[in-house]
């Protein structure tokens, strides 16, 4: 190929290329379609935290744990959820505490703190309760970078910020978000196994529209299945949970710790 043609061949092609990106739906417009059809900037903004009941699947090596509970979430970081084995009922119930950058499991008022690998792990899943929430994308420091449309012909975003795993967002024709593609963090930080998490359904609270059911797929295998059965919208999330083991007393046992 002559020299006048390469150059016409690389010209052609950087003029497609071009004209692609400009074809791409900015990461912008994305989030403003993502945000009304999630009930609004006003309803997103005043519900800071969420609470819901649910019925859930864990899928282990093996066997398959049915559990229900309730999850209070403000996110990213603050967190109670209690839990128990449909086949075991209530009275097992244990709770998983976030708080920041401290965690804690609790069962019969005994908090046990989390294993920095757990709490990494907890803390990124709940991160991603926050871009769900959307209003948040719009803080400064959040990176918005268009991604090429999934195999669902949907248009998505990757979120960019620092301290957190990458995070795509795929949105559907109607500006719900319907995907997340992620990784599974480690005690470290860093990435682990893919994370593929689909959303269908929707439960509104609050002037909020919230997912209803959520299915977890880990390194392309079944990993946790959820349906929301009720949904509450808070201004913010209160739960004694939240400050900790109690401080000791001067005899230098523990406090009694919150009932159930």
């Amino acid at each position: 190929m002559s020299l006048i043609w390469r150059g016409i061949a690389c010209g052609l092609g950087a003029l497609a290329l071009a004209r692609a990106t400009e074809a791409q739906e900015r990461p912008e417009a994305i989030l403003r379609r993502a945000i009304l059809a999630a009930g609004g900037e006003s309803s997103l903004g005043a519900a800071e935290g969420l609470e819901w009941e649910a019925a859930a699947l864990v899928h282990i090596p093996g066997r398959d744990i049915a559990i229900r509970g309730v999850w209070k979430i403000q996110p990213p970081d603050s967190a109670v959820v209690a839990t128990y084995d449909t086949t075991r009922g209530p009275t097992t119930t244990w709770r998983l505490i976030v708080a920041g950058r401290r965690g804690w499991l609790e069962r019969d008022s005994v908090l046990t703190p989390l294993s920095p690998a757990t709490l990494s792990e907890e803390r990124h899943q709940f991160y991603l309760y926050s871009l769900l929430r959307l209003v948040r994308l719009r803080q400064p420091g959040v990176r918005l970078i268009p991604v090429p449309a999934n195999s669902a012909g949907n248009v998505g975003l990757r979120v960019e910020q620092a301290g957190r795993l990458s995070v795509r967002l795929y949105v559907d024709s109607a500006g719900r978000v319907e995907r997340i593609m992620t990784t599974f963090a480690t005690g470290g930080g860093e990435p682990g196994d893919r994370q593929d998490i689909r959303l269908t359904g929707t439960l509104a609270a609050g002037g909020v529209n919230w997912f209803r059911k959520m299915v977890v797929h880990r390194a392309g295998k079944p990993y946790f299945e959820m349906e929301l059965t009720a949904l509450r919208a808070h201004y913010q999330l209160s739960d004694p949970l939240l400050a900790g083991p109690r401080p000791r007393n001067r005899s230098g046992s523990a406090r009694r710790g919150p009932t159930r």
